[in-house]
């Protein structure tokens, strides 16, 4: 497959899966994100999750001989990070903060948008996505 297409396929795939799982927590609007709504669309779909899941293959091709428990480490800050970026910036924009980790350990510089626990989520998804991709991408 094109690697243009790849990277597509990835983000639509993440963002797709991105709304399940927050569908699942009972944490999203049926119709998806700001953008969605910005541009008067209803989608089942979540673009920091589509925008993780790009990340993620771009870290596992560049890093391709690395742990992958140091990968996986790594990618869970930088998915932190964009949390971080993402969720200050749709605050800027709406108004109002779309998410918030309150009541959990939260980091002291991104105003609530990133904690311990989601941290460990995005280090475990990022673990299993290096797993699936060495098999598909070796």
């Amino acid at each position: 497959m094109n690697r243009y297409i790849t990277y597509i396929v990835i983000y639509l795939v993440g963002g797709l899966l991105g709304w399940i799982w927050e569908s699942l927590l009972g944490t999203i609007d049926p119709c998806g994100d700001t953008l969605n709504k910005q541009l008067d669309l209803c989608l089942p779909f979540l673009n920091i999750y589509g925008l993780g899941a790009v990340l993620l293959l771009l870290i596992s091709r560049i890093f391709s001989t690395y742990n992958i428990f140091l990968l996986s480490f790594i990618s869970a800050l930088l998915l932190a990070i964009l949390e971080c970026i993402l969720g200050s910036l749709s605050k800027s924009i709406n108004g109002f903060a779309k998410w918030n980790y309150v009541n959990q350990y939260t980091l002291p510089l991104c105003d609530g948008f990133v904690a311990l626990q989601p941290f460990l989520l995005w280090f475990f998804f990022s673990f299993l996505f290096f797993l699936i991709a060495r098999q598909q991408y070796p």
